[in-house]
């Protein structure tokens, strides 16, 4: 029987970076910034005002543009980040947060580039200085949005371990008490058979899980442990 684990992509695991995305011809972060730290240095400024409220169309226009719920595919994806240089990511870190996204170093991001992620959004993108306008660094990093759902995960559970919650709506969802554990998680053993090798299930909270192969080539790689893999138990 093929294995199928859970990961928690969290901040309990994985540093959120101040690191700003631009959208091409929607969205100039560095100008953004740029613009922030302008008004902060002489906020009574006539000029000031302008810039504010020029950041705020901005601001109010990539956000509506983006909109999308957690785990669905969003309409517009970013072309580049830009960082501070007093925030920029470890050079052992291989995975961390940027703007809510999950990004990966180059050589963790080749191991995903190996696999079926369906229709999630999986790009190479450059982090850049937003003082200098230049790279930051020539690594190449890849930004990940998950989209792929499936259903796989057993309702009701046998167990206690995660918290059963009925929205009024109708909308059911497990949230995990104190965390995932090896074989927490019951799936129908049809989740071995899943056609792609990343996904999320709507019926556990903020769930990622993966295929034994790609969580094996992060092991072989010593990039396990940001992940917080727990196997799951098929029945």
């Amino acid at each position: 029987m093929k294995k199928v684990w859970s990961a928690s992509i969290d901040l309990g695991r994985i540093t959120a970076y101040r690191i700003g995305s631009s959208y091409d011809g929607l969205f100039d972060y560095r100008t953004y910034r740029l613009n922030e730290i302008a008004i902060r240095q002489n906020p009574t400024h006539p000029d000031s005002l302008i810039l504010k409220q020029k950041n705020q169309e901005d601001w109010n226009r990539i956000c509506k543009a983006a909109a999308a719920a957690d785990f669905e595919k969003s309409p517009v994806f970013p072309n580049s980040l830009w960082a501070d240089k007093m925030d920029y990511p470890k050079d052992d870190e291989y995975v961390f947060f940027a703007n809510g996204r999950i990004v990966f170093n180059q050589q963790c991001g080749e191991i995903f580039k190996q696999f079926n992620l369906g229709q999630s959004d999986f790009a190479p993108i450059h982090i850049y200085d937003i003082e200098t306008g230049e790279l930051w660094k020539e690594e190449t990093f890849y930004i990940l949005d998950v989209s792929e759902q499936r259903r796989y995960m057993l309702n009701p559970q046998s167990h206690s371990k995660f918290k059963f919650i009925r929205y009024p709506s109708g909308l059911e969802i497990y949230s995990p008490r104190y965390g995932i554990r090896d074989n927490y998680v019951e799936l129908s053993a049809s989740a071995q058979e899943c056609n792609v090798d990343l996904w999320h299930d709507p019926l556990l909270l903020h769930s990622y899980f993966m295929s034994e192969p790609l969580q094996a080539a992060l092991s072989e790689a010593d990039m396990a442990h940001k992940f917080g893999f727990a196997l799951c138990k098929l029945i």
